[in-house]
């Protein structure tokens, strides 16, 4: 498709919803607004990534800019797993080959867990994941930070479902996970977890990590879960193993690598 086709598209749709060129660089992010007028008149391009956000943010359907099949059949060979409609509509992109392009919101609550996963699609929440949630002096030698899996996530969405981790009580933002595809030997599931400094200690680690398992067994109960870290991190060992995951004889680089038991 070329620049001035997108660009059109563009402009069409912003004009649908009542958008300004300028509120609509604002929420992209981009400095200014003839950034857009460029765009819609097709002398620049779009990058993926600022189409991604775009779609993310107005909750949008990836057919008003691409030429991409509406992808709207149930995935039946997962249906027996499904616990609800979000977990099902996670379901039905989580490693597809068929590009993915999230236009609702996810947030996966169950009753007895104290914290809950929001899909990363707007601004605010990829802010705080970017800039805010902050790492211990220890942690930064230990793990990658949230920008990492950030990245990942629009590289390859199929395989990466960034969420924040939210305290039920009040809503408030306390860390992130990615949900991701096991890029090593094996069908298998993995995440990439940090609480924020601010509230490590108090056992949402703990309570997110099991909320990860659940959702990705929700998912796929077949899958294994399959988790790599540093070999110095004894914390997240410790973390694992009583979890229910042991550590394998593969190695992830210079990774420890655990799985979950069956």
């Amino acid at each position: 498709m070329s620049k001035e086709t997108i660009g059109k598209r563009i402009k069409t749709f912003r004009k649908e919803r009542g958008l300004t060129q300028a509120q609509l660089a604002k929420d992209l992010g981009y400095s200014h607004k003839s950034v857009i007028t460029h765009i819609e008149k097709g002398e620049s391009e779009m990058s993926y990534e600022k189409m991604l956000l775009l779609l993310r943010t107005y909750a949008a359907d990836a057919n008003e800019l691409f030429d991409v099949q509406r992808i709207d059949k149930l995935i039946d060979e997962h249906k027996e797993y499904l616990v609800d409609e979000q977990i099902a509509y996670l379901a039905k992109y989580f490693c597809k080959d068929t590009p993915v392009f999230i236009k609702k919101d996810i947030v996966i609550k169950y009753q007895d867990a104290p914290i809950y996963f929001r899909y990363v699609n707007n601004q605010n929440d990829l802010i705080y994941v970017l800039f805010d949630c902050e790492l211990t002096p220890e942690q930064k030698d230990l793990v990658n930070p949230p920008s990492f899996s950030i990245g990942r996530a629009f590289l390859k969405p199929n395989y990466n479902f960034p969420f924040v981790i939210c305290l039920k009580e009040n809503d408030q933002r306390i860390g992130f996970v990615n949900l991701s595809k096991w890029l090593g030997k094996g069908d298998a599931f993995t995440w990439s977890l940090l609480i924020d400094k601010k509230y490590q200690g108090k056992g949402y680690g703990r309570s997110s990590a099991e909320l990860a398992v659940r959702v990705l067994k929700s998912i796929n109960s077949k899958k294994h879960i399959k988790l790599a870290t540093k070999q110095d991190n004894l914390k997240a060992h410790k973390l694992y193993e009583s979890l229910g995951f042991e550590k394998t004889e593969e190695l992830d680089g210079d990774d420890l690598v655990f799985q979950l038991k069956d």
